[in-house]
C-alpha cells in the first residue's frame, strides 16, 4: 500500500509548508482599474481592510477567488463601478 491513509494522512497533509500545497496563486484582478470606483480597487481595498483585521490568509484567498467571479459577472452585465446604475430586473436577466 501507498502512503498514509485516514488521520495520519490529514495530519501529514496539514503539516506541509504553504509552497508545496498546490492550490491556486493569487494574482491580481485582470480587470480595469482606470478610476477610483471600480469593482477591482474597491474589492482590492475590501481584502487589505480584512487583512488589517488579522484574517486568516485561507480566508483572504477564498474571498479572493470568489470576488473574481462576482466581478467577472458584473463585467457581463457592464457594471464595472461601484456607482452604476442599471435596472435590476437587466442584472438578471443573461
Amino acid at each position: 500500500m501507498s502512503g498514509k491513509k485516514g488521520f495520519a494522512a490529514v495530519e501529514y497533509l496539514r503539516k506541509r509548508p504553504a509552497l508545496s500545497r498546490g492550490g491556486q496563486e493569487r494574482e491580481p484582478f485582470p480587470f480595469d482599474r482606470s478610476t477610483g470606483d471600480a469593482l477591482p480597487v474597491c474589492a482590492e481595498s475590501w481584502i487589505e481592510q480584512l487583512r488589517s483585521r488579522n484574517y486568516a490568509e485561507g480566508t483572504l484567498d477564498e474571498r479572493f477567488f470568489t470576488l473574481k467571479f462576482f466581478i467577472l459577472w458584473a463585467a457581463d452585465r457592464d457594471v464595472t463601478q461601484v456607482g452604476s446604475k442599471r435596472p435590476a430586473g437587466d442584472l438578471l436577466v443573461g
